[in-house]
């Protein structure tokens, strides 16, 4: 992923070279929708682009994928996952607060750095968090 990066000037932040599988898929994602399957529409490439780490004030489209993502039916480790599946359905902003909020206490317990605009995203959408 980094030599495909580096190859075609996706720029690498230091946190996504520490952990390229994990940050750079999206980067590349989109870069690939783009030149392999001729996606041109800006708000689909751009929906692709975030669906990771996510950033404050998210278009409708960039939080389904951002969400579609963590929720999909594959998925069954992370925490609160049914209740995160139930809001999805209800208020996209308080399920993007749910899953950034468990998102970076997962990545805080397993130590090594967090992209910050995980955390900036997560400061932009915990004011619609429902939590009791």
């Amino acid at each position: 992923k980094i030599k495909i990066c580096e190859k075609n000037d996706i720029p690498i932040t230091p946190v996504e070279y520490e952990a390229p599988d994990k940050l750079l898929h999206a980067k590349l994602g989109a870069y690939l929708a783009e030149t392999e399957y001729e996606v041109s529409n800006p708000e689909i490439l751009h929906a692709i682009n975030v669906h990771t780490t996510g950033e404050p004030d998210m278009s409708i489209l960039d939080k389904i994928i951002y969400i579609a993502d963590y929720i999909e039916p594959g998925r069954d480790k992370a925490p609160n996952l049914e209740y995160v599946r139930m809001l999805a359905y209800k208020n996209l902003d308080a399920c993007m607060a749910e899953i950034l909020c468990d998102s970076l206490k997962y990545l805080s317990s397993r130590g090594g750095s967090i992209d910050p605009t995980t955390k900036m995203t997560y400061d932009f959408y915990r004011q619609y968090q429902e939590r009791n």
